[in-house]
């Protein structure tokens, strides 16, 4: 059984948690713009663990007027010209309603009130840059909102990806000039392009993989693939035909950092019954195969069953060796690498989970081996229950079949070496 403990309780529902750049953790929430007492928090703090207890620091609290549902952390190089060395700045997208806000997070050293000597601890600030509000039609003002969100750059571009509920997808260029000065960063945006011509519903999903290549997920249980770099459809992508069960949908898409592996996860289109309330989650691998179109080069590898729940989050660990789920019910599953389950999480959520991320997911380091193969990682999870839960989880089952899988090679192979490195870059 894995350890776990809660990290925070809240005084909102939360919905979104990121680990961001720099180590610090972001989450955000609310209760809307209803005058129900319940106020709308972006909030920035790091965890410590010692002694077998975590702790969450809270270094920021931004009071938003509406309750972000989505963000998502980007980051923009910028020249330090006193030190001659590069800065990653860290922004933020945050959905609202019918806007997208961003802001700039800005680290800094804050002074301790202690009057026999001087101290200071980590701090940061939250400072709002500029807002993208959504274009409307005078007939359908009261349909039309935002769903979701993504953030892709590519070399010195940076696009905003939005979807709504009409199912549209609208394209937009930041522009940003902080003119190697932290503090006046400006941002202009143009709207580059919008895709009305696929979803019949509203967005669900939008994940972009190393290529430019997008993937929209929508509640009309389809799954479409677009360039990024021609701003055209590229194809529908076809997920539906590893099972016979067309009361599924796709719900989740999640990439490796390097788009070497794909997750989609799964859930009953139509719930209640006769209908079968089982989850799926899929691994995907990248394969080189040029007769294939733009974007659909992957194969199934592997498809595990979720039985009687509906899964709500989704999330791979930095590498794409670990992905871990949340359901509905506030259970939480981890598989491996090959899609073997990790850990048995016992329950700590009363209520569903909306979203979590991996913490301390670092690369493994081969030249210490021994000293790093029991390296501990967590997992963070926020619930409508308005609490934080983290779970540590060990990789002493996983290391023993790596490296029993290494002896393996190391008898039937003279590319040992080369092999192993390889395997072990994600501990």
């Amino acid at each position: 059984m894995a350890d776990s403990q809660v990290l925070r309780r809240l005084d909102y529902p939360a919905y979104c948690i990121k680990l961001l750049e720099n180590g610090l953790v972001a989450m955000a929430g609310g209760g809307g713009t209803a005058k129900t007492g319940v106020g709308n928090s972006l909030e920035l703090g790091f965890i410590s663990y010692k002694n077998n207890l975590a702790e969450f620091k809270q270094i920021h609290q931004f009071q938003s007027d509406d309750a972000i549902m989505k963000f998502v952390p980007f980051y923009l190089e910028r020249h330090n010209l006193k030190s001659e060395s590069k800065i990653n700045d860290i922004y933020i997208a945050a959905a609202l309603n019918q806007s997208v806000e961003i802001y700039q997070i800005q680290s800094c050293l804050k002074k301790l009130d202690d009057k026999n000597k001087t101290q200071f601890e980590a701090g940061a600030n939250v400072r709002f840059i500029s807002s993208i509000v959504l274009d409307q039609n005078e007939d359908k003002f009261s349909e039309n909102s935002i769903t979701t969100i993504q953030v892709y750059r590519r070399d010195k571009k940076v696009y905003l990806i939005i979807g709504t509920t009409l199912g549209t997808i609208l394209i937009y260029d930041l522009l940003f000039d902080n003119n190697n000065n932290i503090t006046n960063a400006k941002l202009n945006f143009e709207k580059l392009h919008e895709f009305n011509e696929a979803h019949s519903n509203e967005i669900d999903e939008l994940q972009v993989n190393d290529d430019g290549v997008l993937f929209s997920v929508g509640k009309d249980s389809k799954c479409f693939l677009w360039s990024l770099e021609k701003l055209k459809k590229i194809d529908e992508f076809k997920f539906l035909n590893f099972v016979n069960d067309s009361n599924l949908r796709i719900k989740h898409i999640r990439f490796s950092n390097d788009s070497k592996f794909m997750y989609l996860s799964y859930i009953p289109r139509i719930r209640g019954g006769n209908k079968s309330m089982n989850s799926f989650i899929q691994k995907w691998v990248k394969i080189k195969d040029v007769t294939k179109n733009e974007g659909i080069n992957f194969k199934l590898e592997k498809t595990v069953k979720i039985r009687n729940t509906v899964l709500t989050c989704l999330q791979t660990s930095k590498d794409g060796y670990f992905v871990c789920a949340g359901d509905c019910e506030g259970k939480v599953y981890l598989y491996d690498y090959d899609m073997k389950k990790l850990e048995d999480f016992k329950k700590q959520h009363s209520s569903v989970i909306t979203d979590l991320c991996f913490y301390y997911d670092e690369v493994f380091d081969v030249k210490k081996l021994n000293k790093k193969f029991d390296m501990n990682k967590f997992i963070v999870t926020i619930s409508i229950d308005r609490t934080v839960q983290l779970y540590k989880f060990l990789n002493t089952n996983l290391t023993k079949r790596f490296t029993d899988l290494i002896n393996r090679e190391l008898y039937s192979s003279s590319s040992f070496l080369i092999y192993s490195i390889d395997l072990f870059k994600f501990l």
